[in-house]
């Protein structure tokens, strides 16, 4: 049987066809948001961000990034904190987290909105 390819974020998993195998990625899910809640995570990362080469050339691999989350409610200064050991595929949470994800910021006590930092675990992988 082929490989089916999946995207795992956070809870979400993404398949493309049917699975026959192991239904979940093989490394822990990490995330940590700092008091700031996601209002959006469903919607950070589709399977066309799995890229191309890498998904043929089989290359898998978990890669958790750190970033800062604004008062206003944006992902900014997202770096790689544990790479995957691919390039191609360590570029990519960076991008998507700061283009997509949105989160209700933290507060502070007297209830302002308030910066914090998160961490987030995506793993690409394809099932054997």
């Amino acid at each position: 049987m082929a490989r089916t390819p999946l995207v795992t974020l956070g809870s979400l998993l993404l398949i493309t066809t049917p699975v026959w195998a192991q239904t979940s990625a093989p490394w822990p899910k990490i995330k940590e948001f700092g008091g700031a809640t996601p209002t959006n995570e469903g919607k950070w990362f589709t399977v066309s961000d799995y890229p191309g080469a890498a998904l043929r050339e089989g290359l898998q691999g978990n890669v958790i990034v750190r970033f800062d989350i604004s008062a206003a409610g944006r992902a900014e200064n997202c770096i790689v904190e544990a790479t995957s050991a691919h390039t191609e595929l360590d570029r990519v949470p960076c991008a998507v987290i700061e283009r997509r994800a949105r989160f209700k910021p933290a507060q502070t006590a007297d209830g302002e909105p308030m910066g914090t930092h998160g961490r987030y675990s995506v793993a690409f992988w394809q099932p054997n």
